[in-house]
């Protein structure tokens, strides 16, 4: 298997900024932590589908979207699945079998140390790198705000996570969506200001300060994704290097054979 995963590395590499959550898993999980189902050709002709990670499912796609059309007929998925990544032509197959919702188009953004312009402002907030003990904190921070997040407490080690306090309170973070040692590459994410704290640079500040300390940490990359409609966070992104890359898309799938039935049972249970 470590073959084929060197091959897979490979293809995926070659579009990082796009593959990097698929490399990311790939690299540091088990493949028996996932459904991983591929078909290598030469690139771009090949397709990498993974799922159905843990207690959580989830579906990332690269590739040729002829071959991911074979995939998907060949291929049972769950009910539902969270959408990571996907690009435009795959959402166009994924419509014919899923039901799509809450979908996002997302700007994947690039930085290299290079590129990279730091932000600095005072702020009448204590700013500060948040450890391990922090993670109940940072958890609460985004459930009580309505963005309920996953991640891996050790990531905040392993990563950067920074935070902005007003008398104690965690008011803004940004965090560490994975880190790769292998390829030398990491991905920010989960940029949130409480809303009576926004518009004071504290988005723009914690951002340069995760991707500082994720380039310093011998990244060679960084990437994060934005919607599409939220050109305020472009502005802020590219003021600190970062530059468009590549589309994907996010979202929510349902498979319709699963809600005709869900409808039928509905009907016949209101016929009663």
């Amino acid at each position: 298997m470590s073959e084929k995963l060197n091959e897979l590395f490979s293809l995926l590499e070659k579009n990082l900024a796009y593959s990097i959550y698929s490399l990311g898993i790939l690299e540091k999980y088990n493949t028996n932590q996932f459904n991983l189902n591929y078909v290598i050709g030469d690139y771009p002709n090949f397709g990498i589908m993974i799922s159905e990670f843990t207690d959580k499912n989830f579906l990332l796609l690269s590739g040729s979207s002829l071959i991911i059309s074979q995939m998907l007929e060949n291929i049972r998925l769950p009910k539902k699945n969270q959408l990571i990544s996907a690009n435009s032509d795959h959402i166009q197959l994924l419509t014919n079998k899923y039901s799509l919702s809450n979908l996002s188009e997302q700007q994947r953004m690039l930085i290299s140390k290079e590129e990279f312009q730091t932000y600095e402002t005072s702020s009448k907030y204590q700013i500060k790198k948040l450890s391990y003990k922090d993670h109940k904190i940072i958890k609460n921070f985004y459930n009580n705000a309505g963005h309920k997040i996953d991640f891996d407490p050790e990531l905040i080690e392993e990563g950067a996570f920074f935070g902005a306090f007003y008398e104690n309170k965690l008011i803004a973070c940004v965090c560490t969506h994975l880190i790769s040692k292998k390829f030398k590459c990491a991905a920010v994410g989960n940029v949130l200001t409480l809303k009576e704290y926004r518009k004071q640079g504290l988005a723009s500040n914690l951002t340069s300060l995760v991707t500082k300390d994720l380039l310093n940490r011998n990244c060679n990359y960084v990437t994060l994704s934005v919607n599409t409609q939220n050109s305020q966070a472009l502005r802020i992104y590219e003021k600190l290097g970062y530059k468009i890359i590549t589309k994907n898309y996010e979202g929510e799938l349902i498979n319709k054979k699963d809600l005709l039935i869900k409808k039928i049972f509905n009907e016949l249970i209101r016929g009663r």
